[in-house]
């Protein structure tokens, strides 16, 4: 009898118990909060202790909240039977195995379990994850394991992507999520703030702009944990947010002070580096100009410029962790490919701020709100980062919300459908 247990019954919890139960005999799971959620797959069960989900269990995969993986890690690693395998749907794998191998050193040094992880790249309540990254993190696993390991959770639905170190599989991740969650959070936040909507100043109604928004209200409308879990105790994400708020503080002074040379000139050397071989631009203009919503002024498209000078000046390829790519980031490469591929869209953008004062204001509420979601991430200010998350979502009417969460998938969709064409080229 082969038995899965999953630490954890929220949206990946259940997802992974749902999934994988037509490959077991048994998954039982446990959650600290009462699981409301009914189960209609008869070999699933729910159990009042960790002890009574993983006392039996070949397989044990921990779906929590990052921040919360150790503790959970260490109340029921002293049940497992021997020879079980270990891991988690976690985001940034570090904290998993770290909690192990501090278990397997000091607690039961002679007891046979194994540690190899997973990572499902997407929300399954807000994308179809056949269409996105299963991550198959080996993380010390021996040869005969890692392949029982691999064959068991290849039913998972999504693209494999192996990655031989929990190392390899953090540093792509944070490359591909910590900038491109900061910026939609950004985006989000800066909407509330303004009280101002794409489509209703006339500023920022078209194709680019919409797709943008409806990524940005996707991030929004995640729980605050999904993207703290990457952001925070994350050493190489630290960096990244340190030097990008380098890069935007100087980006916003050429603004302030009239330096618009010095400003292309940064604008210019980014897509050089980034650009410099490109075919052309991965979405087509008729699929970025169906999801405009109404007429569209001039605008800075600031946040697109931000993370694409960012990008280039920390030496990163903008297409070089795609193993490791989200919607999210697929959506918001695009983007920022789509732009900076236009010369008439990029010539727009680059002029906007200086010859425009309600762009700069505009510009102005998100230079300060990624400065201070950044602040809270480089700090790791648990309770300025909720603050921040709360005053944005309860800003934000919760059906605009809802609304521009089913409009991301399309903008998911036909990004990932393009990206994937691109590379099979």
């Amino acid at each position: 009898m082969v038995e899965l247990a999953v630490i954890g019954g929220g949206v990946m919890g259940s997802y992974s118990a749902r999934e994988l139960a037509p490959f077991v005999d048994r998954v039982l799971i446990y959650d600290k909060k009462p699981l409301t959620l009914g189960f209609d797959i008869p070999n699933i069960e729910i159990v009042g202790s960790p002890r009574d989900a993983v006392l039996n269990a070949d397989f044990v995969l921990v779906c929590v909240p990052t921040e919360n993986a150790p503790a959970a890690m260490y109340q029921f690693l002293p049940y497992c039977k021997d020879g079980a395998i270990i891991g988690g749907q976690t985001s940034r794998k570090a904290p998993e195995k770290k909690a192990f191998d501090t278990f397997m050193a000091t607690k039961h040094p002679q007891t046979n379990l194994h540690y190899f992880s997973i990572h499902t790249m997407c929300n399954p309540s807000a994308t179809n994850p056949a269409s996105s990254i299963l991550a198959l993190v080996r993380g010390g696993a021996p040869d005969g394991i890692y392949q029982i390991a691999r064959d068991f959770y290849s039913h998972l639905p999504g693209k494999i992507s192996e990655f031989d170190s929990i190392e390899e599989h953090d540093r792509r991740v944070a490359n591909t999520q910590v900038n491109t969650s900061r910026t939609m959070l950004t985006i989000a936040s800066s909407f509330e703030e303004a009280r101002c909507f794409p489509w209703l100043n006339g500023t920022y109604g078209g194709g680019v702009d919409a797709m943008k928004f409806a990524l940005a209200m996707r991030a929004a409308s995640f729980e605050p944990h999904v993207y703290k879990g990457i952001q925070f105790g994350n050493p190489e994400g630290k960096q990244i947010v340190e030097h990008s708020m380098e890069v935007e503080q100087e980006l916003f002074r050429l603004v302030l002070g009239r330096k618009e040379q010095q400003y292309r000139d940064r604008v210019m050397d980014a897509i050089e580096k980034i650009f410099k071989h490109s075919p052309g631009p991965i979405l087509s203009k008729e699929t970025v100009a169906a999801f405009a919503r109404g007429q569209t002024k001039p605008n800075s498209h600031y946040s697109l410029v931000n993370y694409l000078v960012a990008e280039a000046e920390s030496g990163r390829d903008l297409f070089g962790d795609i193993k490791a790519t989200t919607p999210m980031h697929t959506g918001l490469i695009c983007l920022v490919d789509f732009l900076f591929n236009d010369p008439v869209l990029l010539a727009q953008s680059i002029r906007a701020p200086f010859v425009n004062s309600e762009v700069r204001i505009d510009d102005l509420v998100f230079h300060d709100q990624f400065q201070a979601w950044s602040t809270a991430i480089v700090f790791e200010s648990g309770e300025l980062y909720d603050h921040k998350h709360s005053k944005m979502r309860a800003g934000l009417q919760d059906n605009e919300v809802k609304n521009q969460v089913e409009l991301s998938r399309q903008v998911v969709k036909v990004c990932q459908d393009a990206l994937e064409q691109r590379l099979a080229a």
